[in-house]
C-alpha cells in the first residue's frame, strides 16, 4: 500500500479514537456527578420533588375540571341559541 494513503488512515482512526475516548469520559464523568450530587443532596430534595409533581398533576386536574365546566357552558348557550331561532 501507499504510505501516504496508510498515514492518512492512521491519522483520522487516531483522531476517531480520540474524539470516542473523550466523548465516553464526559459521558462517565456527567453520571457519575449525576449520581454523586443525587446522594450529597439527599431523600429530602427528592420527597419535595415528587410533592411538587403531583401538586402540578392536581393543579392540571383543577384546570382540565374548569374547561370542561366552560365547554358545557358554551354547549348549553349553543343549544339556547338553536332553540331561540
Amino acid at each position: 500500500m501507499n504510505d501516504n494513503y496508510t498515514k492518512k488512515m492512521l491519522t483520522i482512526t487516531a483522531i476517531c479514537a480520540v474524539f470516542i475516548a473523550l466523548t465516553w469520559g464526559g459521558m462517565f464523568s456527567f453520571i457519575s456527578y449525576q449520581i454523586i450530587k443525587s446522594w450529597y443532596v439527599g431523600e429530602k430534595e427528592n420527597d419535595d420533588i415528587r410533592k411538587k409533581h403531583l401538586q402540578q398533576h392536581a393543579d392540571e386536574q383543577v384546570q382540565y375540571g374548569r374547561i370542561i365546566e366552560l365547554q358545557e357552558e358554551m354547549i348549553d348557550i349553543l343549544k339556547k341559541q338553536e332553540e331561540s331561532k
